[in-house]
């Protein structure tokens, strides 16, 4: 199949002709050793290696297209001028690959049978019948890049249709195939990176060691396994079986379709669990049978929904895909998330604003909270109220109400445009159970397709039995699960990391409780029963309130013991805190800035919550001296928080916070928050956690997931 070349160790030139064996068993065509002599820039058949093979792509377009010699010029003018790489830096790299992706393999490319002639599309790839496709592979591939002058030699290259969509580095069992990695990565960004223009995957293999695969640019630490379905924990995959998975014409071609990705100036590909939830959603998607895709927190559910949206939008006619979520930044996140790749989703401003996007052709995809479908009538006040899922009213009336609503707005009847509706519901153990989700039903209609996305599914009153007592109200509230991808498969994956914590006991009481409790003796000696027990409770609320106080210190010197010595002192390592409320928060704050003698965290800590000062703080009606305490001094620490980091505003703040939390970890070592920023895919990762609140279940959960992306610890 293959000559002996002296250039390759012997085992490995055995490794690499069992590797071409697998792929003749595929039935790809052998195209030969194009290797170039020593001091040589052309093969001895006097054929310069290229990211495009044409005379291969031209017999495709001939025979499967019925393209014409004037069809196939435009079509080799235009694809050539597509690959053209203005210079050698990776970034140009990306953009070109990412822009001849989204266009010219996407959809083709479009060329007129004769001038007189309208332009026709010209698909590059048959999608519909894989195997009308032209499978090839070349070994020893040599390349001269023009742009850098030098020289290299993938050792395997697949084509398809003549076009290079893969690159494969090989080594013997004596060397790891991290070795393989690092040759794909310094082949695309310094050697030759003018041939990997047209390379949507990039594969490392070592002999009974391993496959893994990446696309172009991918860092090291981000390429992954291929793996089966299902496939047992601890258990992987030998080089022999992913080679055999991997690129079997149906897989390689639906991952190469719907598996590839330009997101915010990054190439990515799909994870084989990501592939695996897609094609378990194929079927379901053409029955319209609603279901759960629950992948754990920190395995790209994000993209998950990015690339079933896409397969909807590419396989059914007029399709709508409505995206829904419970929280403000959670639906931001996603729509901004849909954007980067380079989709273009409306987002639901108002109740009224949805129905309008719905009852509206222009959007195909649509981003809202679901607190925008409910909506009905106050009894009481007679006004109309948006947005509530626990209100005292009785389902029937409830959707009575929402029906009247509608109605009132649209005399002549409301419709959901689209002929093929589906709607995800991100972090759907949430707001699910109740009068909201009924809404929903009720004004997108019975036909729709519900698509649930979670990574943590458990319910605020589960107690026992969570994973059944989830899978039972899944098939009523949205169907049997679509598929699973578990927080231990995903720490096996090697996607997150597993949670180490540490549990730190505070005192609840001043360590000074025993002086204090002799002097409330000496003050109620000689007191009436009635007086003492009076005295008794002031006391206690003072004991809460230097206890708090106590408590905040210890474990902000706790902290800032971590900083000083602990893994924290590093400039890459960053945590969160989590209080139990906003004003907790800001003592924390307080403490960091103006009360704490050590200075370490002074101006490299901030408050992260959804507080928002304003005048009405100090306006708010009395409720008690130490309620309207609480209220002044979340007002003044909040502004005073502001100052510190020059900025005029919350947005601003919180803006600030946390691009220097992700990419400047030593100038924000510290970010201390409630709720905000513990969920959604945009949330900053951290290297710690610091937990000072109760919380369980889910919630939990879904914190500690900050902490447990790829090089980060958690602490307790």
């Amino acid at each position: 199949m293959s000559k002996i070349d002296a250039n390759i160790a012997p085992n490995e030139r055995e490794y690499q002709d069992n590797v071409l064996k697998i792929f003749h068993d595929l039935n790809y065509t052998y195209l030969g050793n194009w290797m170039y002599a020593k001091g040589a820039t052309k093969r001895s058949d006097g054929e310069k290696n290229a990211p495009i093979v044409w005379q291969r792509l031209e017999t495709f377009l001939r025979q499967k297209r019925e393209c014409n010699d004037f069809q196939l010029e435009q079509i080799r003018q235009q694809l050539y001028a597509k690959i053209n790489l203005p210079d050698a830096k990776p970034n140009t790299l990306t953009q070109v690959n990412c822009d001849l992706y989204s266009t010219a393999f996407q959809y083709g490319l479009k060329a007129k049978p004769s001038e007189p002639e309208t332009e026709k599309d010209i698909l590059l790839f048959d999608f519909d019948n894989y195997q009308n496709n032209d499978f090839a592979i070349a070994e020893e591939v040599s390349y001269i890049d023009a742009h850098t002058g030098s020289g290299s030699r993938p050792d395997l290259v697949v084509y398809v249709n003549g076009i290079a969509l893969a690159v494969i580095e090989l080594k013997s069992c004596m060397v790891s195939f991290e070795e393989a990695v690092n040759q794909n990565l310094s082949n695309e960004r310094s050697l030759i990176p003018s041939f990997f223009t047209t390379v949507q995957f990039t594969i490392a293999a070592s002999q009974n060691a391993g496959f893994k695969y990446g696309t172009i640019l991918t860092p090291s630490k981000f390429w992954c396994f291929w793996k089966k379905d299902k496939q047992e924990i601890g258990k992987k995959l030998s080089d022999t079986e992913a080679f055999k998975e991997f690129f079997a014409k149906d897989v390689f071609m639906t991952l190469f379709r719907y598996g590839v990705i330009c997101d915010g100036g990054t190439k990515k590909v799909m994870r084989p669990h990501q592939l695996h939830a897609l094609k378990a959603a194929m079927p379901r998607l053409e029955k319209k049978q609603s279901g759960v895709i629950w992948h754990s927190q920190g395995s790209g559910k994000s993209l998950t929904m990015v690339w079933l949206a896409q397969y909807i939008k590419d396989r059914f006619p007029n399709p709508r895909v409505i995206v829904l979520t419970d929280r403000t930044e959670l639906d931001i996140q996603i729509k901004n998330g849909f954007y980067e790749t380079g989709e273009t989703p409306a987002q639901a401003k108002s109740g009224n604003n949805l129905l309008e996007l719905l009852s509206g052709a222009e959007h195909w995809l649509i981003c809202s909270l679901i607190h925008k479908f409910g909506r009905h009538i106050d009894y009481k006040t007679g006004e109309m109220v948006v947005g509530k899922d626990d209100v005292p009213i009785r389902l029937d009336k409830y959707l009575e109400d929402l029906r009247k609503i509608i109605a009132q707005q649209y005399p002549n009847g409301f419709n959901v445009k689209g002929d093929n509706i589906f709607v995800f519901v991100d972090e759907c153990h949430r707001t699910q159970g109740g009068k909201l989700h009924e809404a929903m039903r009720e004004i997108l209609g019975k036909e729709v397709m519900l698509i649930g996305f979670t990574g943590t599914p458990l319910l605020k009153d589960q107690k026992k039995n969570a994973y059944e007592d989830f899978a039972k109200t899944s098939e009523v509230k949205f169907g049997t699960f679509i598929h699973k991808y578990l927080h231990k498969e995903a720490v096996d994956d090697k996607v997150i990391l597993d949670l180490q914590y540490e549990a730190r006991d505070v005192e609840q009481q001043i360590s000074s409780k025993d002086k204090l409790d002799k002097k409330k003796d000496d003050i109620t000696k000689g007191l009436t029963q009635e007086r003492k027990e009076k005295i008794e409770d002031r006391w206690a609320t003072l004991e809460k309130v230097y206890s708090s106080k106590e408590r905040i210190e210890r474990i902000g010197y706790s902290i800032i013991n971590d900083v000083e010595s602990g893994m924290l002192k590093y400039d890459w390592c960053n945590a969160m805190l989590v209080a139990g409320d906003i004003y907790s928060a800001y003592k924390y704050y307080e403490f960091f800035q103006n009360i704490c003698s050590d200075t370490i965290l002074k101006d490299r800590c901030a408050v992260v919550t959804s507080y928002n000062p304003s005048d009405n703080d100090l306006r708010k009606q009395k409720v008690s001296a130490e309620a309207e305490s609480r209220n002044q001094f979340k007002n003044k620490m909040a502004n005073q928080s502001f100052a510190d980091a020059g900025v005029k505003n919350s947005a601003d703040y919180e803006k600030r916070a946390k691009d220097l939390f992700k990419r400047k970890p030593s100038v924000m070592k510290l970010l201390i928050v409630v709720d905000k920023l513990l969920t959604g895919f945009d949330a900053p990762s951290a290297t710690y956690l610091y937990i000072d609140k109760e919380m369980k279940d889910h919630t939990l959960f879904q914190a500690l997931c900050r902490v447990n992306r790829l090089g980060v610890n958690v602490e307790d």
